[in-house]
């Protein structure tokens, strides 16, 4: 008796087992989702009127805004067979453009390398949101947001309050004018031509850098945890200078009225000081100019 209880608890040598089909079968998934998939061109034309509120998402791929032709919102890409969906709709001024991923399992472990280009009449107002892929817009638009989660942000000619924020890369900003908020996680921050409003550039690790004006009665703040900050200051310097590094030097070619200098912190008035210049890095130096 004791020997046929072992006997069913050791089970029928001959019994097949239902483990090793499942693991082939996950195995055999798992590597036609790796495989290359050939590229998928789509495209789509929508008359508008002469501009566009133009709204745009993007998940595992890269985009583009650039201006177009007027009357017109143009739509071109590429994405990976089976792994994304498009879709594009303009209604009451609005133009919604999505290249989403699918969320099935051979679709999520499948290639990346989806990309599209979006062109509207200049003037249009942008909104932007991207994962895994560079985002990059170029034209006379107001451009209100920029958000990349996993890649570099660069947006050149926008005016109007902008926000331009990503995860993992860098941020590039040039010939803006109007208010900038830029932040990244890990990536430079650099900015070149900005006017026409506060800014406040955050990265946690990276260099940061801005050319620009820095407009009367603002509060801007450059900062980055490890990296140095280098500011070049346009048309007539007038702000208080708030600047302190944990590690490296701090230096102003503007001479400062009524202020205080360390090896790691310098603070003082230039000119009749109406704007606030604050600059933070803890690994870094920082050079005004």
């Amino acid at each position: 008796m004791q020997q046929d209880r072992s006997r069913r608890r050791q089970g029928s040598p001959g019994a097949p087992s239902l483990a090793l089909p499942l693991v082939l079968a996950i195995l055999a998934s798992f590597i036609a989702g790796c495989a290359p998939r050939p590229l998928v061109p789509f495209g789509e034309r929508f008359d508008t009127p002469s501009t566009v509120r133009l709204k745009v998402l993007v998940e595992d791929g890269a985009v583009t805004v650039t201006e177009g032709p007027a009357g017109a919102v143009l739509v071109s890409g590429e994405h990976p067979l089976d792994v994304h969906d498009y879709a594009g709709s303009v209604a009451a001024g609005e133009a919604r453009i999505e290249l989403k991923r699918r969320r099935s399992f051979e679709a999520r472990i499948g290639q990346r390398g989806a990309h599209m280009e979006v062109q509207v009449p200049a003037g249009s107002t942008v909104d932007i949101e991207g994962s895994n892929g560079a985002v990059r817009v170029t034209g006379a638009f107001e451009v209100s947001r920029v958000k990349a989660s996993n890649g570099p942000v660069e947006v050149d000619g926008a005016r109007g309050a902008l926000t331009a924020d990503t995860s993992n890369g860098g941020v590039t900003v040039a010939d803006h004018n109007g208010a900038l908020v830029a932040r990244s996680n890990n990536g430079p921050i650099q900015v070149t031509n900005q006017r026409g409003g506060a800014v406040q550039l955050i990265t946690s690790n990276g260099a940061v850098r801005f050319e620009g004006a820095i407009e009367a009665g603002s509060d801007n703040t450059l900062e980055t945890s490890n990296g140095p900050i280098e500011v070049v200051v346009t048309g007539t310097p007038a702000f208080t200078l708030d600047a302190t590094t944990s590690n490296g030097g701090v230096t102003s070619r503007f001479a400062l009225l009524e202020g205080t200098k360390s090896d790691s912190k310098l603070t003082g008035r230039v000119g009749d000081g109406q704007a606030r210049l604050t600059l933070r890095t803890s690994n870094g130096p920082i050079e005004v100019r």
